[in-house]
């Protein structure tokens, strides 16, 4: 006992020795202060000198800082934050309105234009790196708070609402958001929307979502249009208009990516991250979170006019109107647009092709199989491991028979997905044909057609070629409406053997093609297929140039 404390009270004498030591050798305080980068270096080492670090380590100690100040700023960037600044001046909005008046050459250069200017000062390639289906993006435009002049009014939504036959739940709806509960205000009646009636309810603190405003604002329908063209996937438009000092909607996810355009107003915006993995790309929209479901805050920022701020489906978010009015437009695409969905057609064909080709896949289960297979009997295997009888036994081998069978007959399904992801992907490419916009209307020419006729598609996704039942069909959105599946799908049916020529026309864009250069073999049958495309929108003539075939 004696030594022990005769060692504690040595090390207690060493401890304060230590000390002193180190406060005698103290720099002074304005050294510590300095600014200087050579007084920063000196300081850092001080302090490790102090914590116990050997001068050996103080550079790994350095290496380590940046490390992780550069994860900082990674995590930083990843949340996309972007001010413009300095950088160069972003183009006018009447520029980009001018250039949606002229008929594009290249569909698909014209998208890719309009995404440039719908994230700038971001270019697409840092927008789909770091930002596409990963993580919010907020770009303010400090300096062109006009970015977004001239696309759309709160009196451009009163005057659609009074010329237009808008119907309640279906082109608009009112709703409010008070004391943590949302609630839709829109009239039981079927009749169509009164403007008075609805510019009543704004005045009351209600929100004004209109749906669809494409519908009815040509600058608009061409930007999505072009935008489709750029991302493969239906694209669709709302707006919000909110009066100041309230907010209209519940915090909620949605199963679109979404582009929020800060066209009047301002609104100040929290955005959260997915509250689960599987809620990360959501298939599915979000019921109404209370406020004390909700995680941290990612962004939190009041979008000006010209600001935009995109998020990934599957990220919470919700939005006030503070000390002004609001008004802005969500552009949206990418909904049921996944791999999962190329998928599900595939094990549909596959299987169909299977059930073909295998006779053990025609044959019946067991006789019995209900009555040890379902959700009531997915216990057998522990009341077989602790009842320990001959029932539970035999049910338990049983099941595990029939789940081995399937297995193994799911393999033989699961070897045919390269084969019809063509065809899978061919389903997936008629569906969109149905639900994406028409494309603006060529400058054609008069006609008529004849063989020395050029002609060219008016977009280079505006139709698409399968194979249905031993016959040739060429689905086509030239005729679609504004209004999402607001029309039957169209299509043209030809014979087998006029597919290639089909394909041909398909295959000459952005050129053009003559009509005596079409792949038939009688001059009639070059111009039906000529004609036949022409009416339907499909092609529009132009003048003859040089062409690739």
């Amino acid at each position: 006992y004696i030594v022990f404390v005769h060692l504690r009270v040595f090390r207690c004498l060493m401890f304060t020795f230590f000390f002193f030591f180190l406060m005698i050798r103290r720099p002074p305080r304005s050294t510590l202060s300095s600014s200087s980068a050579a007084s920063d270096v000196y300081k850092r080492q001080y302090q490790r000198r102090v914590r116990g670090f050997p001068p050996s380590s103080m550079d790994r100690l350095d290496k380590l800082a940046e490390r992780k100040k550069r994860k900082r700023q990674k995590r930083k960037k990843s949340i996309g934050i972007v001010q413009h600044g300095d950088k160069p001046a972003l183009p006018a909005s009447s520029e980009i309105l001018e250039l949606l008046e002229e008929f594009p050459e290249n569909s698909r250069v014209r998208g890719a234009e309009l995404l440039t200017w719908l994230v700038a000062p971001v270019t697409p390639e840092t927008f789909y790196a770091d930002h596409w289906e990963k993580a919010p993006l907020l770009v303010s435009r400090s300096e062109s708070r006009g970015y977004y002049d001239g696309w759309l009014s709160s009196e451009d939504v009163f005057e659609m609402i009074d010329q237009h036959e808008l119907m309640y739940g279906v082109d608009l709806d009112v709703t409010e958001y008070k004391e943590g509960m949302r609630s839709t205000l829109n009239p039981l009646d079927e009749r169509p929307a009164d403007g008075a009636q609805v510019r009543g309810f704004y005045n009351k603190g209600c929100s004004v979502r209109l749906r669809s405003p494409q519908k009815h604002c040509d600058q608009l329908y061409k930007l999505l249009q072009g935008l489709e063209e750029e991302w493969g996937s239906f694209c669709g438009a709302n707006t919000y208009l909110t009066p100041a000092g309230t907010q209209g909607f519940a915090p909620h996810y949605d199963d679109i990516d979404a582009f929020i355009m800060q066209v009047e107003g301002s609104k100040h915006w929290r955005v959260y991250k997915p509250p689960t993995e599987a809620d990360n790309l959501a298939r599915f929209s979000s019921p109404d979170y209370q406020q004390s479901d909700l995680g941290p805050v990612v962004i939190e920022a009041t979008l000006q006019p010209g600001d935009l701020l995109y998020m990934p489906r599957g990220w919470v978010h919700q939005a006030d109107a503070q000390s002004e009015h609001s008004l802005h437009i969500t552009l949206s695409t990418s909904q049921h647009n996944n791999w999962g969905e190329v998928l599900k057609h595939a094990l549909t064909r596959a299987l169909d092709c299977a059930l073909e080709d295998k006779l053990s896949l025609r044959q019946a289960p067991p006789r019995d199989f209900l009555e040890y297979m379902g959700v009531q009997y997915s216990d057998a295997e522990v009341k077989a491991q602790t009842n320990f009888t001959q029932v539970a036994t035999d049910m338990s081998q049983k099941r595990r028979r029939f789940q081995e069978t399937a297995k193994e007959l799911s393999a033989h399904v699961l070897a045919l997905i390269p084969e019809v992801l063509d065809s899978a992907c061919d389903q997936v490419a008629v569906a969109l044909q149905h639900a994406r916009l028409p494309p603006p209307l060529g400058p054609s020419l008069p006609g008529p057609i004849d063989l020395n006729s050029c002609l060219k598609l008016t977009s280079a996704q505006v139709a698409r070629l399968v194979v249905e039942d031993e016959q040739a069909v060429l689905y086509h959105c030239a005729k679609n409406a504004r209004a999402y599946h607001g029309l039957p799908i169209q299509g043209l049916v030809f014979d087998l053997d006029q597919a290639e020529a089909v394909d041909f026309v398909l295959g000459s864009y952005p050129g053009t093609v003559k009509v005596s250069e079409i792949p038939m073999e009688t001059t009639d049958d070059k111009l039906d297929i000529a004609n036949n495309l022409f009416e339907q929108g499909i092609l529009y003539l132009v003048e003859c140039k040089c062409h690739p075939h």
